[in-house]
């Protein structure tokens, strides 16, 4: 345990009595700006004869790192405010908002509640679009004295992020020894894990998992003192870990924030290899936890050298550099990072866990909840992006191009067409083998083909011909061009992208080949031959001979289509190995060509500890999370189909009459509603109908890709809308929420009740006493969590289905037209309207066309339910339903689907 002079311990008590102590929440509402709120908590924090009480409850620390993280997000103040937090925060902390008259930034600040002082302190994030990315954390107010004001300075004036101050001195009137490291006392944050600094942390690591934001270089800066006599160097600097960090680029902004201190400051500032300055931070349990210890392990596990991440920066410093001058920390900070762009998708608070995984938030408690699928990735190489973007660039071309009257060139325009057939047989995939992927490349052999021939006429006609009409169009379509290129330029670009899909679809197939036959014990004649064609292919390609390099891959893909086999039984045994032994329960049902072929189930749906004891059967409903995407989109664009409507017509009018669309609004159509592209993540719009309703009736957010449940939340609304149901003729008597989830629930169970698939009593809620539980893995016979009421928010979430249920509506969309026609269908697919789209997903991927997929994850603490369905390209949809955390199954519960559908692909002799 720590010891304190007798002299320090009569300063306490002094300064106890002589301060009229303010709570935090009470210095932000006396506080303008910054430099008054970090002047406020400098001289009211607790101290020797005040109770500190650490936030010690793991549900309520979850949902703190995920207020926190989300505040990181903030873009606009109207997300600054308490009624936003989950119930379980509501009364014992809020959101307040600080406006500087002399900033174009807002402060969001997170505190205890009116009247409360435990010691938690306050956090402070800028919001606005751009900030530094540095985050500053004062873990020891007075202790290392002005650390309170050198904080508050340096995110004022360097514009850093956000800034964490901890409320309470390393020793109080709790002078209990840390449950995390015995030598120091509970309230010393930076040896103990349930406190602002360490949650602050955390959320920071989470922040950056997100890959969207694409910043590297960002670093958390805890600020700490030392006495004049304890080290040579007046500033320490280290990554919390005694290690040279001259060797290793991660340390870059580390060390330039060093050479800036020493050549703008009058003092000696140091890193480790400079000095023998024992003060490394390495017990430092953020430090740890920044440099990559497991959360569990922070308290006892040191990290090592290695794995130091440059992001953590332990800051000691002498008295005179927190006393004078300190605007020369600020400066420095301010030159060593840049500012970047902040704003990311806003999630509604949800508590996240300490564990190692990237998580959606988590919040069984608050109706304006989200979850998210994991693993948002990037990935523009595969088969699926790369077809894609050629077929943009076709839009391009065909929209550049014109002929002298205005109109699309005609025979642009046929290669597109070309082109378009390619791409559709490729998205819709084939019943049998792989021919279908010899037909789309016969397709694109055909476009470039009509564009070589456009190109040849181009060269030809600008070099000899005489003909005036053929002069007057080549002068208009030159005119139509961008930037001065050449339309044989355009062209040419074009039709590289044809030789480069075809190359990867080819390649994709010849490597799956080349596996297969491998792992039989040789590499057979036929596989010879392709990978012989798919030289040939890259040889002509580097030649520009760009048709023949087509052909020869063409060839190649045509006999390794006739040589791999899709083996139903083996892809059932390839979920069953991966999924056995490594969660408490699980479905799963397979369909092929619009008939079930197997289904199974093993463990339980309710354990011991959850009278009455059943089994899981592939008939057995659970609440099935984001897999109810697909549902609703299915739902949604049924009655457009029967109404004569598309995917691309506005939202606005079928919303209830008196809803009033803020700016931007109206602008937004159904596809950008089932792709995620309204701005409602951003600006934080959660799925209950009133909080839908603000979300409209708001000014328009960014519009890019961003992830949301409220997006499909608000289809139970316009399905009524749909259906001719004005819902603003029950807001009155507060009817319209209840009304809404009634019609939405009837419409399902009509629709997919009525349906030769037969699928019964379809619900967002199951009231039944058997209700199939959520689990942790392994349960250890602890009872589990039971899925609530879903109804008012359900569309994105909530519905509740069965392995058989999902597997029939996947087999029924694809091989029929009972829920719409094949028109919509094909929308549907093309836009990938409901499902993960590969340009956001970048694992969606499957061995010889495009899967059609949408994963779920729920958590509830320890609990947990996974879902996956799956229409993959030969006509084989796959449904899987877990009902705990999972163990090592090999990766997210999707990819697990993909790769036991890849590997089940077979040479036909083998």
């Amino acid at each position: 345990m720590a010891t304190y002079a007798l002299s320090s311990i009569l300063f306490l008590v002094f300064f106890a009595i002589i301060v009229d102590a303010k709570t935090p929440s009470e210095c932000v509402d006396d506080s303008d700006n910054m430099d008054e709120l970090s002047s406020c908590l400098r001289t009211n924090y607790l101290t020797f004869g005040d109770d500190y009480v650490p936030v010690s409850n793991a549900l309520t620390k979850g949902y703190l790192v995920g207020a926190m993280r989300n505040m990181l997000c903030m873009t606009h103040k109207s997300q600054c405010a308490t009624e936003r937090l989950p119930q379980k925060l509501v009364g014992s902390y809020r959101l307040a908002l600080l406006e500087p008259a002399t900033s174009q930034q807002n402060i969001c600040v997170l505190t205890e509640a009116d009247g409360a002082d435990n010691g938690f302190g306050a956090f402070a994030v800028r919001f606005g679009m751009q900030a530094r990315p540095v985050h500053v954390q004062v873990p020891h107010p007075l202790d290392d004295i002005e650390t309170t004001i050198q904080g508050g300075e340096i995110f004022d004036v360097a514009q850093t992020h956000s800034v964490a101050f901890h409320n309470a001195r390393r020793i109080t009137e709790n002078t209990t020894a840390s449950t995390c490291q015995p030598t120091y006392f509970i309230s010393d944050a930076s040896h103990n894990v349930d406190n602002i600094i360490h949650l602050a942390t955390r959320a920071v690591l989470k922040h950056y998992q997100n890959d969207s934001l694409r910043i590297t270089n960002w670093a958390m800066l805890q600020l700490h003192g030392i006495s004049s006599g304890t080290c040579v160097p007046d500033v320490y600097l280290t990554p919390a870990r005694n290690v040279d960090t001259s060797m290793d680029a991660k340390f870059n902004s580390l060390n330039s924030f060093a050479d800036t201190l020493n050549n703008t400051s009058p003092w000696f500032v140091a890193l480790p290899q400079d000095s023998t300055c024992s003060k490394n931070g390495e017990q430092n349990v953020q430090g740890r936890l920044a440099n990559g210890v497991a959360p569990a392990s922070v308290c006892t596990t040191a990290a090592t050298d290695n794995d130091a991440t440059g992001h953590f920066i332990h800051m000691e410093q002498k008295k005179p550099v927190r006393e004078d001058n300190t605007q020369q920390v600020a400066n420095a900070v301010l030159t060593t990072w840049s500012l970047q762009n902040t704003g990311c998708a806003f999630l509604p608070y949800a508590p996240i866990e300490d564990a190692g995984k990237i998580e959606p938030p988590r919040n069984p408690d608050n109706a304006d909840l989200v979850q998210r699928p994991e693993y948002e990735t990037k990935d523009q190489s595969t088969p699926v992006n790369k077809f894609r973007a050629l077929m943009m660039s076709f839009s391009t071309l065909s929209s550049t191009l014109q002929d002298a009257a205005g109109g699309p060139d005609p025979e642009v325009q046929s290669a597109y067409n070309l082109a378009k057939s390619a791409w559709d047989m490729y998205l819709d995939g084939s019943s049998g083998n792989l021919t279908y992927l010899v037909d789309t490349v016969a397709g694109l052999e055909e476009a470039l083909q009509e564009l070589i021939n456009i190109t040849d006429g181009i060269d030809q006609c600008v070099a000899t011909c005489r003909n005036r009409n053929t002069r007057q169009r080549i002068r208009a379509k030159r005119q139509a061009t961008v930037a001065a290129r050449s339309d044989a330029t355009l062209i040419r670009a074009v039709q590289t992208e044809i030789v480069e899909v075809v190359e990867t679809l080819t390649s994709a197939v010849a490597n799956k080949m080349l596996m297969s036959t491998a792992t039989s014990g040789g590499c057979s004649d036929t596989t010879q031959r392709v990978l012989a064609e798919v030289r040939l292919g890259r040889q002509s390609r580097g030649k520009g001979l760009l048709l023949v390099a087509v052909q020869q891959f063409g060839r190649g893909l045509g006999y390794a289509s006739n040589s791999l086999v899709f083996d139903p039984e083996l892809f059932r045994t390839n979920i069953m190995n991966a999924m056995n032994n490594q969660v408490v329960g699980y479905s799963f049902a397979i369909t092929r060509n619009g008939n079930l072929y197997s289904s199974d189930a093993t463990g339980p749906a309710r354990t011991a500890a959850d009278p009455t004891q059943k089994d899981l059967t592939p008939f057995t409903r659970m609440h099935i999370a984001s897999v109810s995407k697909p549902i609703t989109t299915i739902l949604v664009l049924r009655l457009l189909d029967q109404l004569g409507e598309s995917p691309d017509t506005l939202v606005s009018d079928y919303l209830p009459s008196l809803w009033t669309p803020g700016a931007g609004m109206g602008s937004l159509r159904f596809r950008d509603f089932l792709t995620h592209h309204t701005g409602f993540a951003q600006t934080g719009v959660g799925s209950t109908y009133s909080a839908l309703r603000a979300g409209i009736e708001a000014p328009i957010g960014p519009t890019g890709w961003a992830y949301s449940n409220a997006n499909f939340g608000l289809m139970r609304v316009l399905i009524c809308g749909l259906l001719g149901f004005d819902l603003s003729a029950f807001e009155i008597i507060g009817m319209a929420a209840p009304l809404a989830a009634a019609i939405f629930v009837q419409h399902a169970k009509v629709v997919f009740g009525n349906a030769d698939a037969g699928l019964q009593g379809l619900d967002c809620n199951d009231d039944s006493s058997d209700e199939t539980i959520q689990y942790a893995f392994p349960h250890g016979g602890v009872s589990g969590f039971e899925e609530p009421d879903r109804r008012l928010v359900c569309g994105g979430i909530g519905w509740h289905a069965s392995a058989i249920d999902l597997a029939k509506i996947m087999a029924y969309l694809r091989n029929s037209e009972e829920f719409m026609s094949n028109n919509m269908r094909q929308q549907m697919q093309n836009g990938f309207l409901g499902f993960m789209d590969p340009v956001d997903w970048g694992w969606v991927d499957a061995f010889g066309g495009v899967p059609y997929v949408h994963g779920g994850d729920w958590f509830n603490g320890p609990n947990e339910q996974h879902g996956c369905v799956v229409a993959f390209p030969n006509r084989v949809e796959v449904s899987l339903l877990i009902n705990s955390a999972r163990g090592s199954i090999g990766g997210y519960q999707c990819i697990v689907l993909q790769n036991a559908y890849d590997n089940a692909w077979v040479p036909i002799n083998g």
